[in-house]
């Protein structure tokens, strides 16, 4: 049995269809969503189109990840301020470009799950551990370390870091399948994971795709995500073309301003200034 597992897709409907092609050249009997499947991207309802389709013809198994729960806090509580700006318009063109009924599926979602595919070894998904939806399982984090010690099977899978790796502790073993959407690690294009049993233990395998970025730039610009989202969204483009994780640098120096000036998070002259720094 070999089973495909797709996290952090972002929106990103280029990028899951080079992957979703990919492990069908390699042929795949499952699939495995770990979560952050919209938001950052444009049309994010091409990609819960594109999830539904291999749910229907595959046994599938899906979490929820912390962009997910961001849109379902928002349908619950519109009264957050979500405005369209750099701190927040690519979180509010995504809820504004996806049915509620979607969005309202992401409430039936578990965080985190131990996974059975009958005769076969069991196993646990998250998408950033088994208690924090945006836990830092990273190689040589206590988020990490927790995660081993909590975990009641020899493998898990996880996404949410952006950062593909496999870990190993005695025969215990937690992978990560990598982002489809938005890059990390200054390694731009996209990843998943293959997982293949002969039915006594699972064997994972780390995969990249090269895609259309090209693409996915102009759906944000064609779309009025570009525009709605700013600084954001200028970032997003940066980062699909060189996997530096710019935007963490740019909430890093925005937070540390707006403390400075006495500002809001949200006033746009931050977002530039640190965007100028940075050159985006």
């Amino acid at each position: 049995m070999r089973i495909a597992a797709f996290s952090d897709i972002h929106s990103n409907s280029a990028a899951f269809e080079a992957c979703i092609k990919k492990a069908g050249d390699i042929g795949f009997d499952a699939c495995v969503f770990l979560g952050d499947f919209v938001s950052d991207c444009a049309y994010p309802e091409r990609c819960m189109d594109l999830i539904e389709k291999l749910k229907a013809k595959y046994p599938s198994e899906i979490i929820r990840g912390n962009r997910e729960e961001y849109l379902l806090n928002h349908l619950k509580h519109p009264d957050d301020d979500w405005r369209y700006n750099s701190k927040t318009g690519s979180l509010l063109y995504t809820f504004e470009n996806l049915s509620k009924e979607t969005i309202q599926s992401f409430d039936c979602m578990p965080s985190s799950r131990l996974v059975s595919f009958s005769g076969y070894p069991s196993f646990e998904i998250a998408h950033g551990s088994f208690s924090k939806s945006r836990a830092m399982v990273l190689p040589g984090h206590k988020d990490a370390e927790e995660m081993f010690a909590s975990m009641q099977t020899n493998l898990a899978l996880v996404g949410h870091t952006h950062y593909m790796f496999i870990m190993q502790r005695g025969e215990k073993t937690i992978a990560n399948a990598g982002p489809i959407g938005v890059p990390g690690r200054n390694l731009p294009g996209a990843s998943f994971l293959m997982m293949e049993s002969g039915k006594t233990e699972w064997k994972v395998s780390l995969h990249r795709v090269e895609y259309d970025i090209d693409r996915v730039i102009s759906e944000m610009d064609e779309s009025g995500l570009t525009q709605k989202s700013n600084v954001w969204a200028r970032g997003i483009k940066a980062m699909l073309r060189t996997g530096r994780e710019y935007l963490l640098e740019v909430l890093s120096d925005v937070n540390q301003m707006s403390i400075l000036y006495h500002l809001p998070n949200d006033d746009e002259r931050l977002w530039e200034e640190a965007a100028r720094k940075l050159g985006i």
